[in-house]
C-alpha cells in the first residue's frame, strides 16, 4: 500500500521528455522556414502616399527616384498615375533648364558677333568679298574638278571660316564668364536627362496594357531632351546663328533646329555642314523639307535592299529622282548619291570634291532634304 507510486498521468498522454522533444523539433523547424524578424525595416508606403509625393512642387530627383523605384512594383494604375506626375515634374525641369539655355546661348552669340567684327575690322568685309568671288568664279566654272575644288576654293574657304565662323573653343576663349556658365548648364541638362529615364523607365513593359494608347493620348510624350553632346551643339548652332545676319537664314536655321526632335541626327548634321559652307560663300541657306528627306530617304533603302547605286531606280513609279520626290507630296530639282559614309558631314565632304555633286550643293535651291539608309545616303534639292 506504501510502496513505490507511478505518475499520474491520462491513458494515452505522452510524458515529460516526449513532449520537450517536440517542442524543440517544433522550434527547429520553424526557425528553418520563417525570416529573421527586422524591427528596423519600414512598413511599405501606401499606394496613394507615394502619388502624392511626386504631386509635390518641391520635389526633388533624388526624392522621385527613391518613389519611382517603389512604385514600379505596384499595380498599372498606379504606374500609369506616377509616369503622368514625372511627365510633369520633367517638364517643369524642361522650362527651367529652357530658360537658362536661352539666357547662356544668346550669351554666346553675342560674343561670337563680338569676335567676329574684331576679325573684320581694317578691310576685312572686302576681303571676304574678294574670296567668295574667287571661290564661286571656279564652282561655276566649265572645267571644275577634284584638283581645282582642293587647290583654289579649299584655301579660299579656309581663310573665310577664319573670319567668319569662329569655333565654339574661340568663342569661348574670348570671354571668360562662358565657360563656367556652360558648366552649370551642362549639369542642368544631365539632371533634365535623369528626369527624362526616370518617366521613360516607368512605362517600360506596358507597351501591350490595353490603358496605355488613351494614357499616352492625354499625355503626350516629350522629346527627349538629346544626348550628353547636346549642350555642346547646341553652342555651336547659336555661335552660327549669332553670326548670320540674314533675317531669312536665321528663319532658316531655325526651322531646321525646329525639326531636330523628328530627324535622324546625322541628317540633320549633315545638312548644318552644308549651310555652314553656303554661308562662308555667301550663298541663301537651305530649309529643311520633310518631305524630301523621305523621299531621298527611301531611296537611300530602296538601294541598300535591292543592291543598287543609281540616281535611276528599279522600282516602277521610281525611276526618277522628280517621281520620287512626287512620290511624297513635294518636288525636286537635283539629287546626289553616296555610299559609304557614316556621318552627314563625312557624306557632305564626299560630295564637295565630286564636281557634280559639288555644284549641286551649292546651287540655287531653297529646299533640301537628306536621307540615310546604313551607309547610303540620297541629298535632294528643290527650288
Amino acid at each position: 500500500m506504501f510502496g513505490r507510486s507511478t505518475p499520474l498521468r491520462r491513458p494515452g498522454m505522452p510524458n515529460l521528455p516526449t513532449l520537450l522533444a517536440a517542442c524543440t523539433l517544433s522550434v527547429a523547424l520553424c526557425a528553418q522556414h520563417s525570416e529573421p524578424i527586422d524591427a528596423d525595416k519600414p512598413e511599405p508606403q501606401p499606394t496613394s502616399t507615394l502619388l502624392t509625393r511626386l504631386k509635390s512642387s518641391r520635389l526633388t530627383l533624388d526624392d522621385a527616384t527613391a518613389v519611382a523605384a517603389e512604385l514600379r512594383g505596384r499595380d498599372a494604375r498606379a504606374r500609369l498615375q506616377a509616369s503622368g506626375l514625372l511627365r510633369k515634374a520633367f517638364l517643369r525641369a524642361q522650362k527651367d533648364f529652357d530658360k537658362d539655355a536661352h539666357r547662356v546661348l544668346s550669351n554666346c552669340e553675342r560674343a561670337a558677333q563680338k569676335l567676329v567684327r574684331a576679325r573684320l575690322r581694317g578691310g576685312g568685309d572686302q576681303r571676304v568679298a574678294q574670296l567668295r568671288d574667287e571661290a564661286l568664279a571656279v564652282t561655276r566654272g566649265s572645267e571644275l574638278s577634284k584638283e581645282r575644288i582642293r587647290s583654289q576654293i579649299d584655301p579660299r574657304v579656309d581663310e573665310l571660316q577664319r573670319l567668319l565662323l569662329p569655333s565654339s573653343a574661340d568663342v569661348l576663349e574670348s570671354d571668360a564668364t562662358l565657360a563656367p556658365e556652360l558648366d552649370i548648364l551642362r549639369a542642368q541638362h544631365d539632371e533634365l536627362r535623369r528626369w527624362f529615364e526616370l518617366y521613360r523607365d516607368m512605362l517600360a513593359g506596358m507597351e501591350m496594357h490595353p490603358d496605355v494608347d488613351k494614357h499616352l493620348q492625354r499625355n503626350p510624350p516629350p522629346p527627349a531632351p538629346g544626348d550628353a553632346r547636346a549642350v555642346d551643339d547646341a553652342v555651336a548652332l547659336a555661335t552660327f546663328t549669332g553670326l548670320v545676319q540674314n533675317d531669312q537664314d536665321q528663319k532658316t536655321l531655325r526651322a531646321n533646329e525646329a525639326l531636330r526632335a523628328s530627324t535622324d541626327t546625322e541628317e540633320l548634321l549633315g545638312t548644318l555642314a552644308l549651310n555652314r559652307l553656303r554661308y562662308l560663300l555667301g550663298l541663301r541657306l537651305l530649309i529643311i523639307d520633310p518631305k524630301l528627306s523621305d523621299a531621298a530617304r527611301d531611296h537611300s533603302t530602296d538601294m541598300h535592299t535591292l543592291g543598287f547605286f543609281s540616281h535611276s531606280s528599279p522600282v516602277k513609279g521610281k525611276e526618277r529622282f522628280g517621281q520620287r520626290a512626287a512620290n511624297f507630296g513635294t518636288s525636286a530639282s537635283a539629287e546626289n548619291i553616296s555610299t559609304g559614309q557614316r556621318t552627314g558631314e563625312g557624306a557632305i565632304r564626299g560630295w564637295w570634291y565630286s564636281p557634280g555633286h559639288h555644284k549641286n550643293m551649292l546651287g540655287n535651291h531653297r529646299r533640301t532634304g537628306l536621307g540615310r539608309h546604313e551607309t547610303l545616303w540620297t541629298q535632294m534639292f528643290g527650288g
